[in-house]
């Protein structure tokens, strides 16, 4: 994201940088439907709409040279001080699933807090109020989407990658029926509040039915 993370990402909270300073995780910090408690990290999240302070511009000016060598700053597509990649700020602040772009299985989780990331993230966010993303955490958690992903998808090593390319083509069995879609969702808190194996089992049965009536039902 930064193209200099020593310059931008810090290790402990700066004072000095407060209205600059954002909390940021690496991508170890995701587990199963959950993420770390506290932010290992705090990174000065600067993009072309961000007004620097002096305090902030005396500091960055000591790093000036080697911010200006960045390639999008040579193509003059950012400002020398900005972040390299900064993503749409939007993703990191309204409720998302976020996973690994690379890891060995199906760990999605769940968060509504800010939680900026490095480029090996992947954020989720739903495109309408309509959609509910408890349900789609379910199924993303679920052995019936692992199979079919460890099937479908691509691999680096023995680590799924979880692009957003066959993310997006993943079959998906939503509900019109609130009630069912509700079923998965205070399951799929409870997980968020205190895993259980047991509680998995009945996500993993309700998708692992669903899907394949619905499998059923085309090949008919």
């Amino acid at each position: 994201m930064s193209g200099a993370d020593k310059v931008f990402v810090f290790d402990e909270y700066k004072e000095e940088f407060k209205k600059y300073l954002k909390p940021f995780y690496k991508n170890r910090d995701i587990g199963k439907y959950e993420i770390s408690k506290k932010p290992p990290f705090w990174i000065m999240y600067l993009n072309g709409k961000s007004k620097l302070d002096d305090v902030v511009t005396n500091y960055l000016l000591d790093y000036k040279s080697k911010l200006s060598m960045r390639r999008e700053v040579i193509n003059n597509r950012i400002n020398w001080w900005e972040l390299q990649w900064a993503r749409d700020e939007d993703i990191f602040l309204k409720p998302k699933i976020i996973v690994r772009q690379r890891c060995k299985t199906n760990n999605f989780a769940y968060t509504e807090k800010e939680f900026y990331g490095s480029a090996d993230i992947y954020y989720l966010t739903a495109k309408t109020e309509e959609v509910n993303l408890y349900y789609i955490l379910g199924y993303l958690n679920s052995k019936i989407f692992f199979s079919w992903f460890n099937y479908i998808g691509k691999k680096k090593g023995k680590n799924l990658e979880f692009y957003s390319t066959p993310l997006k083509e993943s079959p998906l069995y939503y509900p019109t029926i609130q009630d069912e879609i509700r079923y998965i969702e205070n399951l799929v808190k409870k997980q968020l509040e205190n895993y259980s194996e047991n509680i998995q089992d009945e996500i993993d049965n309700y998708f692992s039915k669903v899907m394949n009536i619905k499998k059923m039902s085309e090949e008919n």
